[in-house]
């Protein structure tokens, strides 16, 4: 399967087109070595659909840092998942 090329990574609620579910995961499974927390809020963010609210209640930090830390996520993902994309 082909991941089609995305400006950003967005959680299902938000449509970005066909995206390769065997990529993805090999994505975070590489993120989790730069950060954890990350890849922990990218799993808990796409799969499980919980808002920024309920991570941060679920790791006990702070609304703010999940919100920098899902930012920094998205980047992340989406260089990654874009390399593979014909430019």
């Amino acid at each position: 399967m082909r991941i089609h090329c995305i400006d950003g990574f967005a959680a299902p609620s938000s449509p970005v087109g066909t995206l390769d579910v065997l990529a993805l995961n090999q994505a975070i499974e590489r993120l989790a070595v730069f950060d954890a927390r990350c890849a922990t809020i990218v799993e808990m963010r796409f799969f499980a659909g919980l808002s920024i609210a309920e991570v941060a209640a679920s790791l006990v930090v702070s609304d703010w840092t999940i919100e920098n830390e899902w930012r920094v996520a998205r980047a992340w993902l989406a260089r990654e998942l874009n390399n593979g994309c014909d430019q």
